[in-house]
């Protein structure tokens, strides 16, 4: 169990393209942000310059690619990009040809150029580099499917793979659950989750969708119990839409 006082590490998720909301997440006290270029309106162009202003405030970048594809993660790297997110992982196949694509040789095959802004746009001593870039550069595979969870172990394991996360509403969809993200049978996938992260030494993100309080109070006790300390809470679109919504019902009781 994690104690009590052990502090959370905190992301969200980005959706709209908008350097001011991304300060505003980092200003707020957030560690991470993943920029969702899967569901969002978000592009590589765009992507550079939500990043710029993240990490200008102190904020991790976390990349969600549109798949699993080697030349969308690697230029989500060369970007300069802190972690990989990488969606649909089912099986240890996949997360491997997820590993192949964002490790340099010999770990794996991401293409090389030493002009790119993750290495200062001009790597001189690229053993080094790339070394320091396999170790530091996390991959995080994205399980969200029954599949996934049918090879759970497997993915988890894979050589490579830094860490995971449950897709907990696509999830639900795959389940039969639509949309019933807090099912008993899902807690249990997160139960299972944190075990295995534990006996694998992976870091698993747990994802919760609370944009309030009082839904984090309740939540945050349970993934203390499961000794996970970090933890991806709510979405820029949602927080927005909860906060103005509470101020809009004022004037419409």
């Amino acid at each position: 169990m994690v104690a009590e006082n052990k502090r959370i590490k905190i992301g969200t998720w980005v959706q709209i393209n908008s350097a001011d909301i991304v300060e505003c997440i980092a200003i707020s006290g957030f560690d991470f942000a993943i920029y969702d270029m899967e569901h969002g309106n978000i592009d590589f162009l765009a992507l550079e310059a939500l990043m710029r202003a993240g990490e200008g405030k102190g904020l991790k970048s976390v990349v969600r690619v549109q798949e699993n594809n080697p030349a969308l993660i690697m230029r989500a790297l060369d970007l300069g990009a802190a972690a990989i997110l990488v969606p649909s992982v089912s099986s240890s196949v996949v997360a491997s040809r997820a590993v192949e694509a964002a490790k340099y040789a010999p770990l794996g095959s991401r293409g090389a150029c030493p002009f790119i802004r993750a290495g200062g746009y001009l790597v001189r001593d690229w053993s080094a580099y790339s070394e320091k870039a396999n170790n530091e550069t996390q991959l995080i595979v994205l399980i969200e499917c029954k599949k996934g969870i049918e090879n759970l172990e497997e993915i988890i394991s894979t050589k490579g793979v830094d860490g995971f996360m449950i897709g907990p509403f696509d999830l639900s969809v795959s389940l039969g659950l639509p949309g019933q993200v807090g099912h008993p049978l899902i807690e249990d996938i997160f139960d299972e989750s944190a075990r295995l992260a534990v006996k694998h030494g992976k870091e698993f993100y747990g994802v919760d969708f609370q944009v309030n309080k009082e839904g984090v109070s309740e939540m945050l006790p349970r993934w203390r119990e499961r000794g996970i300390n970090t933890i991806v809470s709510g979405a820029d679109k949602a927080v927005i839409m909860q906060g103005f919504s509470e101020i809009s019902s004022f004037f419409n009781q």
